[in-house]
This record gives structure tokens, sequence and C-alpha cells, in this order.
């Protein structure tokens, strides 16, 4: 309910918590059917047919054990239903409580011969599969990009252009694989695919986070206030040609243009805070609003106080020289800045680039730049950490990072990751495989590993603790059961409890120790 009422707000809909019944129950549901309306039109109102894109995804495949989400198919809306009253057994004006189902229709252009979106042909992969098992399942799955997995959990969801840009890249990596395998019409799919991702990135735009950076900045609304100003920019059809921030700055000169409960907040105080910032700070704004992150994530990095509060300590003049710190130093965050947020922000579309260069030093020219090179490391050591990996070889690291659904590819290799020797830390620490063939490893996992292997070999080399207890009692004790009668269960179960006693006892005595044994043997007994 909390959330519901910090989304009105900030969102300035009509939405009342007072309109909410009291029920006997808890619940996080809206329940009045005025404030239902006001959600399912505020949700739907960001779908426009013949415009918006749709992604169909599924939670689990036989395709693949990964955890994350796997596309199925990308079309366009052509249509949105109307809003579904519930029926009632007496007339509406005697209902005391309405209500309106959360499902709406939503018509797709996905048709057979893909001639405006497309289904992946998983069924047939498997089949073919089945007659020839070097096939790689996996690598054929278009997975749902972990930024915005949870866009991809929760039903249907609104996905940001960032997410659609993401999906569609991972959609041709895929179909760059399934050209390999089987004969389809991936021309056509790519070509799709190709058309949408320009198209994206146009409607995207260069300031994604504009809202977001001018809530940092202190413009409670600040959603809205970019909201307002973008749809301005695109009525004047100026939206590739004017930069935001100076039609923020020609507001905060006259307001009067404004809604009402926005001129109230850009008065003459906030104007001359404006005037204020210097060229640091102003640099800082300009770099957050070109990534599509969050109003609390842009304000952790504007904000001394917040900054502070989160642990955050990196300076603003390292985050200016080198953008992708913002996701390095975010990681231990809740909800942490993404890669992708801040690949795509300084390396956009060459269109948007050329007509909002991003400022030196923050400037990244090269695909292979060793600030994004630095930090695709530290991503994929973050994803193959989630595997159980604790380090990776640099063969593995280079082919991973070169499988990446990125915009532009990374081509990095071995040549590149010895250049990067000297700009590893604080972030990364090299390692070495068995086989002696060099690693690298996330500088916090170095930690670990130091940590655990002080304290093992500590405890082996000690004395082992002092003292003896009657084990055999112990472990009756813990049983708590009378020994069978039968003569040949009584020694199954008193070899079981002299084991027991002698794991105890090794237990107790050791410094350090491992208790292993099947299902059912007794460990948590023991224990």
């Amino acid at each position: 309910r909390n959330e519901l009422v910090g989304k009105a707000d900030r969102l300035h809909l009509d939405w009342e918590s007072a309109r909410e019944p009291d029920m006997n129950f808890k619940t996080a549901w809206v329940q009045e059917g005025t404030n239902q309306q006001i959600m399912l039109e505020t949700f739907f109102s960001a779908i426009e047919p013949q415009n918006s894109l749709v992604f169909f995804y599924a939670k689990r495949t036989p395709l693949s054990e990964d955890k994350r989400r796997v596309i199925i198919g990308a079309g366009r809306v052509k249509s949105v239903g109307p809003i579904t009253e519930y029926e009632y057994d007496r007339p509406v004006d005697e209902v005391d409580l309405r209500g309106f189902l959360w499902e709406r229709y939503i018509g797709h252009s996905i048709r057979p011969g893909f001639e405006d979106g497309f289904l992946f042909p998983y069924q047939e992969l498997l089949e073919l599969a089945d007659e020839d098992p070097s096939i790689d399942l996996e690598e054929h799955v278009a997975f749902a990009p972990n930024d915005f997995f949870e866009e991809y959990s929760y039903g249907s969801e609104l996905l940001p252009h960032d997410g659609a840009i993401a999906s569609l890249l991972e959609c041709e990596r895929a179909i760059q694989h399934f050209k390999k395998t089987m004969d389809g019409d991936w021309a056509s799919m790519l070509a799709w695919i190709n058309k949408e991702l320009n198209r994206l990135w146009e409607i995207r735009g260069p300031f994604p986070g504009f809202g977001s950076a001018l809530k940092a900045f202190g413009v409670e609304h600040g959603t809205l206030l970019a909201w307002y100003i973008y749809g301005e920019l695109e009525n004047e059809n100026v939206i590739l040609t004017v930069n935001p921030w100076d039609r923020f700055g020609q507001l905060l000169e006259d307001n009067k243009a404004l809604p009402e409960y926005l001129q109230r907040e850009l008065g003459p105080t906030f104007a001359s805070k404006w005037q204020n910032l210097n060229e640091k700070q102003r640099a800082l704004l300009d770099l957050l609003s070109r990534c599509a992150i969050s109003e609390d994530q842009a304000t952790r990095y504007f904000q001394l106080t917040d900054k502070q509060k989160a642990g955050i300590e990196v300076l603003d003049r390292e985050v200016l020289a080198n953008p992708y710190l913002l996701f390095e130093c975010d990681r231990q965050q809740l909800d942490p800045i993404q890669f992708g947020a801040v690949d795509r922000g300084v390396f956009p579309e060459e269109n948007v680039r050329k007509a909002f260069p991003l400022a030196a030093p923050s400037l990244v020219n090269e695909a292979i730049d060793l600030r994004r090179v630095r930090a695709l490391c530290v991503l994929t050591l973050l994803e193959a950490a989630e595997q159980g990996h604790t380090l990776l070889p640099n063969s593995w690291l280079i082919e991973r990072i070169r499988d990446k659904p990125l915009q532009p590819h990374c081509p990095v290799d071995q040549d590149v990751l010895n250049l990067l020797d000297q700009q590893l830390a604080p972030v990364l620490v090299k390692g070495e495989m068995a086989d002696g063939s060099n690693a690298l490893q996330l500088e916090e996992f170095s930690r670990t590993k130091a940590l655990i292997s002080s304290t093992v070999h500590k405890r082996i080399k000690a004395k082992p603790n002092a003292g003896d207890f009657d084990w055999e009692a112990l472990v009756a004790h813990a049983v708590n059961q009378e020994i069978p009668e039968d003569q040949d269960e009584r020694e199954v179960e008193g070899r079981a409890r002299e084991e027991k006693a002698a794991a105890l006892s090794e237990i107790y005595h050791s410094r350090i120790s491992v208790l292993v044994g099947s299902a059912g043997t007794g460990k948590s007994t023991l224990l």
C-alpha cells in the first residue's frame, strides 16, 4: 500500500488510499474499482498499438536448466482490449464494491511468414537434437537479459526501451546459432530485428535517465517533468536536435507553461541552485541522464549524503573519467546499476552519438576501450559466480565476452587482456589454473580465498582440542531410541552408534573437520 501511494504521488495520479475498503484480511491488492481503473489505465497507457513491441517468454523450458527466462518470440502490439468489469448478481448502482479484471486482451502481429515478428522454432530444434546429440541446445536459447529479470518474471510487465534493445540483441545472437543448425527464414527475422533496433534507439534517445537525474538534482516530480519536456520536444520534432537539459534551464527562467504543481517546484531558489552548479556537477548529471537508471540509483551518485549512506567511496571525477565505475562500484547495493545501463548510455546508436556526443573524459570511442573491457570482465565473472566458478581462465573469459549480445560487440583477445594488466585493481586480480594458464578473479573472491586458506592452515597446524566425554552416551541421548531386540538389527544399530561416537569425537578434537555421509545416515542427528 505504501508503495502504491508513492507511485501515485510520483506520477500525480488520482489514486486515493482512502477509497480502499477495510478488509478482514491483509492484502497488497488494490480492491476499490476507481483505484483499479486508474492503475489499469496508467499501466496500459504506455502501450501504443502499431508502435509498441511485445515479447513472449517462458520461465522454464526443456532446452536448458538455466534459471533465466527464455524469450519465445517477439512482435508488435496491434490492439489493446477494454477493461472488463466483474458481473454482479444485482444492478451496478447497488453494488458496494465494484471490481475489474486485471487482465486485458492484447492483439499482436506474429503470424506464419514472420512479416512483423517471429517465434523461435524451439520444438523443431528439440526434435533435431534427438537425432543429432552434438547440437548444443542452450546456445540456441534466447535468454531474457539479466538486467530485466523482474520484467520477465511477473506475468505482464512494461519493458523499457533498454530492455527491448537488450532482448532483441539476444534474439539476434540466438538466431546466428540457428543459422548454423537448421534451415529457416533467418534473413527476414534478422532484418526485422535490425529495423526495430534502429527505431528503438531513436525512440529511446540519448537521455533515458533524464527524469531520474532531475530527481537526483532535487526535482520531486522529476519523472513527470522529464515526460513534459520530452512531450514538448516531440511535438516540435526536435527530440534529436535539442538537449533536454537546455530546455530545463529555459523552464527555470520561465515556468508559466508548466502544470501548477511543477511550477511550485521550480521557483527562483531552484533556479539559483541550478546556476550555482559547477562544471563537474553538471557533467555528472549529464552522464547519469544518459543511463537508463532509477531515481534512487542516480541520487546515490549525485547527492553526497546518499552516497555516504550507501557506502560508495568513488569520487565524482573518477566516475567522469570512467563511467563504468557506476556499474563496478554499485555491485553491493540491493538494486545495483547494471552494466548494460551504463554501456548503452556511453555507447548508444551512431546517430544518437553524433547528435549528442559524450564529452571527455567520459567519452568512449573504442569497442575494446580498456574501461569497457574491465567492466565486461567483472560482469562475466559475476555471472560465472552464479554458476559456481570463483575464477575463469582467460580463454573462457574471452569466449564468453565475445559471445555477449552487445552493440557494438567487444572483440577482446589475449593481447587486449595483457594491456589490462596495469588496470585490474581494485576490482580484479590475476589467478592461475592448475595447468599454469592465466586466469582472472574478482578481488572479493581473492580476499575470501586468502581468508579461508589462512584460517584452514592455522587450524590444521593447531593442537587438537583437549578434553574427553562419554561419546557413546551423548549419541544415545541424541538418538533417544531403545536398541532393537532383534539380534541382527542390534548389531547394525550398534555399529551405527559406534560410528557416530567416533565421528563426534573426531569433530570435537579436530580444529577443522568435514562431516560427510549419504542421505539418512544420521548426519543431522549427530550434529
